[in-house]
């Protein structure tokens, strides 16, 4: 198996026997070598398709020194062997960076399907996808393509993230201190949370997305920060909290499904939960009023509630979480990265 920073290549005996084409070309001795044997030579670096992959041996080709009595016609042969084995077997490509929390985009055709672990990814059937990584995740990813049957590896760097403490204090005793009670509603909460979030819908691909707030707000709690209420419990914050006066709208990011909404969450008090298709969920969550109801249709920028302070908070404030299936990925990168014109 062929293996490095950047790309690995699964290691069928089709495979093998290309690869070893790829270095050992011979006409009839050793001394007509075209590729150099050592990985490292042959600058196998890979970022977004294998077509790089593929233009990196032939250059190394034109320019490795052979042999003059290899006669000019041999080099057009072993040019269109090596076009042949060493060919692209994929055109996938990664649109957006790769780190921590971050939603990413990509582009496959129509014979490649993406998976992510053991998670296949929904594609578009214009090819567009998007895929989440998780906050603490092990560099490097791995995507997992076939294409017409064919297996293959693609690694990619994971670039990481710093983040911060912050520390809360007036909460009341009963929401850091949880009862065995309220552990076990908060657990049943979060499953029913969880179960919309495996849904898979495709009724449209959320091209790009908008803010939640209309009106002047402040980043009271970013994503990822590790929260200690009281000195008590430390978590990392599932989400981005917007400070802005009660009643303040919140509007939906992008089309979707309101796949639930709930009045009295332990945690996020009054909670609507839209899944915008190809895995992309959106939830708001300590609301003082909810305008939607279960199943209803909604269009990017319409109004979905109102600021508040229900469930766990110490004051009006919108708590915003996205994630891709049950994967928490930060709101302001994907702002930064998919902001509507």
């Amino acid at each position: 198996m062929l293996k490095n920073k950047h790309i690995v290549i699964t290691n069928s005996p089709l495979k093998q026997a290309k690869d070893k084409l790829c270095y050992y070309i011979f006409f009839s001795q050793k001394r007509y070598i075209i590729f150099p044997k050592r990985p490292a030579r042959s600058t196998l670096i890979f970022e977004k398709s294998r077509q790089i992959y593929f233009l990196k041996r032939i250059t190394m080709y034109l320019f490795y020194p052979l042999n003059q009595e290899l006669k000019p016609f041999c080099r057009i042969v072993f040019l269109m062997l090596s076009i042949w084995v060493c060919g692209s077997s994929h055109a996938l490509t990664i649109t957006s960076p790769i780190q921590e929390a971050a939603l990413i985009q990509g582009q496959a055709t129509a014979d490649e399907t993406v998976f992510i672990g053991e998670t296949q990814i929904p594609v578009h059937t214009d090819g567009r996808f998007y895929f989440g990584i998780p906050q603490d995740a092990k560099s490097p990813l791995h995507l997992k393509v076939i294409t017409k049957g064919k297996q293959s590896i693609l690694s990619y760097p994971i670039q990481k993230r710093h983040w911060d403490e912050e520390r809360i204090h007036s909460l009341p005793s009963s929401k850091v201190q949880i009862s065995k009670a309220n552990q076990k509603r908060i657990q049943s909460e979060n499953a029913l949370l969880a179960k919309q979030r495996t849904v898979i819908t495709k009724d449209s691909f959320p091209v790009c997305l908008t803010h939640p707030l209309k009106t002047p707000y402040r980043i009271s709690g970013s994503f990822g920060n590790r929260r200690i209420f009281n000195n008590v419990i430390p978590a990392g914050h599932s989400g981005t909290d917007y400070a802005a006066p009660q009643k303040t709208p919140v509007y939906a990011i992008a089309d979707g499904t309101v796949v639930l909404t709930h009045e009295d969450m332990f945690l996020s008090g009054k909670t609507i939960l839209i899944n915008h298709g190809y895995g992309l969920f959106s939830s708001y969550s300590h609301l003082s009023v909810i305008h939607v109801s279960t199943g209803q249709k909604i269009k990017q920028g319409d109004p979905v509630g109102q600021i508040g302070s229900t469930g766990r908070a110490t004051g009006p404030h919108l708590h915003f979480t996205l994630t891709w299936f049950t994967t928490r990925l930060d709101p302001e990168q994907a702002f930064q990265t998919f902001l509507c014109p």
